[in-house]
């Protein structure tokens, strides 16, 4: 049986067309990465096969680039300025299932945002984290107004449906994008 990654991104609540720019192979997916001025600054390669941690970095299941000097996030390009919070994650798949349902969501491509601080409290809207409840998910959890403390070792990607309901349901629209 052969591999399907675009049946493997759906899997993963991940919707190529709601982004600027998504190159899918059969053995990859590359998105673009954006500063806070919409600029394409970086770019995250995700090969599902390749090991989640190498000794060389372009052969990890993610390998991320940016340019020096900047910030980077992925998910900028869906923002609802209208909206009145925005959810502020850690990777792309979590982003990516909270789109799906029409939720407004960045991701920050780690835990720890201190050059973030600032800008989200400039945003016009509430900032939500959704982090684990481990201490990483914490220092996230305390650059925001608020937070949505998963099961200790989930992502919002990885949250059974009832689960993602159950912490989901007073934000979201229940029937996916897609």
């Amino acid at each position: 049986m052969t591999f399907d990654m675009k049946q493997h991104l759906k899997e993963r609540f991940f919707t190529p067309h709601l982004y600027d720019s998504v190159t899918i192979t059969d053995e990859s997916m590359t998105v673009m990465l954006w500063n806070l001025s919409g600029q394409a600054v970086g770019y995250q390669v995700y090969s599902p096969h390749k090991p989640k941690k190498s000794a060389v970095p372009q052969e990890a299941k993610y390998f991320t680039h940016v340019t020096k000097g900047h910030t980077a996030m992925f998910g900028v390009e869906t923002v609802d300025w209208n909206s009145p919070f925005m959810f502020i994650t850690e990777g792309i798949f979590d982003a990516a299932r909270l789109h799906s349902y029409g939720l407004p969501a960045i991701a920050v491509l780690g835990n720890n945002p201190l050059q973030l601080v600032g800008w989200f409290r400039t945003l016009p809207f509430k900032t939500i984290a959704e982090v684990q409840g481990d201490k990483a998910g914490l220092m996230l959890a305390l650059s925001t107004d608020k937070a949505v403390f998963l099961p200790e070792t989930h992502d919002v990607s990885d949250l059974d449906n009832e689960t993602f309901f159950k912490l989901f349901c007073p934000y979201f629209d229940p029937e996916p994008l897609g």
